[in-house]
């Protein structure tokens, strides 16, 4: 049985008198009951990989070549978002420091 399992004798034999002058363990049975319930699911897992890229010195190289900062960007990313998407990841943000 899963580890919130072991739980249940005990709450059961507090709740067996009367359950009524014990609401919060009432409350805590429901829950256990839930979990119970949950932890039968399957768990869908999967391997994953985290990269966090940064453009080195980006404010100094927009302030020499904004118009070739941009455009080497734009060619990064349109090399780089077909391999991310051909392996079923995801880019979550792109918005750079402190954001």
């Amino acid at each position: 049985m899963p580890q919130v399992g072991r739980f249940r004798p005990a709450l059961d034999s507090l709740t067996a008198g009367s359950p009524v002058h014990f609401p919060v363990l009432a409350r805590v049975s429901a829950i256990i009951g839930a979990l119970e319930e949950a932890m039968k699911q399957p768990v869908e897992r999967r391997l994953a990989a985290i990269l966090a890229a940064d453009v080195a010195g980006y404010s100094r190289l927009m302030g020499l070549d904004e118009a070739g900062t941009a455009q080497a960007l734009r060619e990064h990313r349109a090399a780089a978002d077909p391999l991310i998407a051909q392996h079923g990841g995801r880019i979550v943000k792109t918005t750079g420091d402190g954001c």
